[in-house]
C-alpha cells in the first residue's frame, strides 16, 4: 500500500506465522566492526549502534 501524501510504502509486512514484523535491521558488516541500525515499519530509527563483528556480540546487541 503506498501513501499518496508521502509517497512511501506500508513497510510492515506478514510473517509465515501470521505475525507482523514492525521493525527491520540494517547491518554494515567489515573485518572488526559492524554497524547496525533499527528502523520501525514507518522508517523512524530507533536504535543505533556499532560493535564487534563477532556472532556473540551481534546477538547480544540485537537482544539488548
Amino acid at each position: 500500500m503506498v501513501s499518496k501524501a508521502n509517497g512511501v510504502g506500508d513497510a510492515r509486512s506478514k510473517h509465515q506465522r501470521g505475525t507482523t514484523i514492525n521493525h527491520y535491521v540494517g547491518i554494515d558488516v567489515s573485518l572488526e566492526a559492524s554497524s547496525l541500525c533499527v528502523v520501525d515499519a514507518n522508517g523512524k530509527i530507533v536504535r543505533e549502534g556499532v560493535v564487534a563483528s563477532e556472532p556473540d556480540a551481534l546477538i547480544a546487541w540485537l537482544r539488548g
